[in-house]
């Protein structure tokens, strides 16, 4: 996971994620033709047992709240925060609890575990194809692609909507996912 020349500097130990370096962001297909990306602003989480010898022993845990989300558009980040989407109000938050991780080429890795959102847990798979450490500022830094089908979450319109509603065709039900994280040694005081 960690390349060959950040072995050597490379934290054993845990991290936290930097909120303010961290982000997530995602795009979708609007009409088929259209293209919404968005942001959520903040996160937190750690990884645990981060060893470059044994990346397989790390677990990780991510805590996004939903109030974050941003799209450029007030009142859409406000509709996609209401109760037929993301239901912010009910479900604050999405989180990630990884299961394994499974080393996938020179400073790759495939992350499996659970994601919840709206109070549905659906295994996801986070591929890591970017993992560097900076000594100087002992600072992890990666970045992981995923897919979701947003109808395995319920969120918006469902696809067993007759053919003529136009809800059906509003929002592609893949959701593509990228997440540039940034965690920091912590110290043990």
């Amino acid at each position: 996971m960690l390349e060959a020349r950040d072995r050597a500097v490379a934290p054993t130990g845990s991290l936290s994620i930097d909120a303010r370096r961290s982000r997530l962001t995602f795009e979708v297909r609007y009409f088929g033709v259209l293209r919404v990306q968005g942001a959520f602003r903040t996160m937190r989480g750690e990884i645990l047992g981060l060893d470059p010898r044994a990346p397989s022993a790390a677990a990780v845990t991510a805590v996004v709240p939903i109030s974050s989300l941003a799209t450029g558009i007030r009142l859409r980040d406000w509709h996609l925060c209401s109760r037929g989407y993301l239901g912010a109000r009910r479900c604050p938050e999405a989180t990630f609890q990884s299961e394994r991780i499974v080393p996938d080429g020179p400073g790759g890795a495939r992350v499996l575990g659970v994601l919840t959102l709206r109070g549905v847990t659906r295994e996801v798979v986070l591929h890591v194809n970017e993992c560097r450490f900076d000594d100087a500022e002992r600072r992890m830094r990666a970045r992981a692609r995923f897919t979701v089908r947003r109808s395995d979450f319920a969120v918006g319109p469902p696809r067993l909507v007759p053919w003529w509603d136009v809800r059906r065709y509003l929002i592609d039900d893949e959701v593509r996912l990228v997440l540039d994280l940034e965690a920091v040694e912590r110290s043990e005081e």
